[in-house]
């Protein structure tokens, strides 16, 4: 306790000035040009050092994903769907434990996760609510970002999810 009588955070659970560890979700079909896609990623940021970006290893979002965030010299961890293996579910399946590495990580340095979502469908809407879930049920600070406008389809997934 502080001299106030509050209870103190571990320190872990405090959040340090300037890192952060990224999660990134998207359309498969989404064709940004680069620019765009790093101008995003580093807004997201806004500044602070990225101890790593996680994405779900799949064409279009994930694959611009990687390129820009490779370029820009990010440490970027890409964690594939087993599809073979769950069928249907894998999608869910690989973005709560896309989420879960990433807030481990996050955990250990004492860092924010954030969440950058492009425009995307059901499989984004599915990242998103796990997102939510792991906000309201974590002391892990965790904010959630949409690139885009509403026009991009945003706003589909932001009332799917509401």
């Amino acid at each position: 306790m502080d001299l106030s009588g509050q209870a103190l955070l571990p320190a872990a659970a405090v959040p340090r000035i300037g890192e952060l560890v990224m999660v990134t979700t998207g359309s498969r079909s989404l064709a940004w040009p680069s620019a765009q896609i790093e101008a995003a990623l580093r807004s997201a940021a806004g500044g602070q050092r990225v101890l790593a970006l996680f994405h779900g290893a799949a064409r279009g979002a994930d694959a611009l994903v990687d390129q820009a965030a490779r370029r820009i010299a990010w440490s970027v961890r890409p964690v594939p769907a087993a599809w073979s293996v769950f069928g249907p579910a894998a999608g869910p399946i690989r973005n709560r434990q896309m989420l879960e590495a990433a807030a481990a990580l996050a955990q250990r340095h004492g860092a924010e996760l954030v969440v950058l979502a492009f425009p995307g469908g059901g499989g984004t809407a599915s990242c998103l609510r796990e997102a939510q879930r792991l906000k309201r049920s974590s002391m892990l600070p965790v904010r959630i970002e949409h690139a885009g406008s509403r026009s991009q389809g945003v706003g589909r997934m932001q009332r799917r999810l509401a």
